[in-house]
């Protein structure tokens, strides 16, 4: 207001953007933030914000090389304070880990989908199942997991929820209180749960 500034953040950040056109209509500006993190150029990555606000070189070269419009494009980096990282939520992760070291579980792997993995989540119920040493924490995206126990998988959604060992978390649980709980987090599609865990000092696949 100080500076007299109009400017919309809005969450669209690819697509047909009438976003951008309708603030430079009002007489304002974009701004927008970056919240995922692409493998490689794409039509997904073009952005065409006034001002953006990327997590690092890495991406910014992404964003330019796939056409973007983007006036300012700035590196802010990755944001390690993340909703949901509260003490509360913390709490909620140990008890699942606990609650699976209670049941046998000697090796906690936390799981990370972006939507519904059959053969990802297969593979590791399987090892569950015939392993009971292996512990799963699940942290989903996009009621992938939803998917994955409406589906069955062949029985063995419900072989392995039988052991005890296998325990889901919230969809919107942070992923870095996720990863830091388990012994190890293995993301698949999407590498953004993977990274911000990273980032946060948990290991990860």
């Amino acid at each position: 207001r100080a500076a007299g500034v109009r400017a919309v953040f809005h969450h669209q950040e690819t697509q047909a953007d009438c976003i951008s056109q309708a603030a430079e209509l009002a007489g304002g500006i974009r701004l927008g933030a970056q919240w995922a993190s692409l493998a490689g150029p794409c039509g997904a990555a073009v952005r065409t914000h006034h001002a953006f606000f990327c997590w690092g070189t890495r991406d910014a070269r992404i964003y330019t090389d796939s056409g973007s419009t983007v006036k300012h494009l700035l590196i802010a980096g990755c944001p390690m304070v993340e909703v949901g990282a509260s003490p509360a939520a913390r709490a909620v992760a140990q008890c699942a880990v606990d609650a699976l070291r209670a049941a046998g579980a000697r090796i906690i792997l936390a799981l990370f989908d972006t939507n519904f993995t059959p053969d990802f989540y297969s593979a590791f119920l399987r090892w569950a199942i015939e392993c009971p040493d292996v512990g799963l924490l699940i942290k989903s995206k996009w009621k992938g997991w939803a998917r994955a126990k409406a589906d069955g998988l062949d029985g063995l959604v419900h072989r392995a929820l039988s052991t005890s060992r296998v325990v889901a978390l919230a969809d919107d649980s942070s992923p870095a209180v996720v990863a830091q709980s388990a012994d190890f987090a293995v993301g698949c599609v999407s590498p953004s749960a993977v990274i911000v865990s990273a980032l946060a000092g948990a290991r990860v696949l």
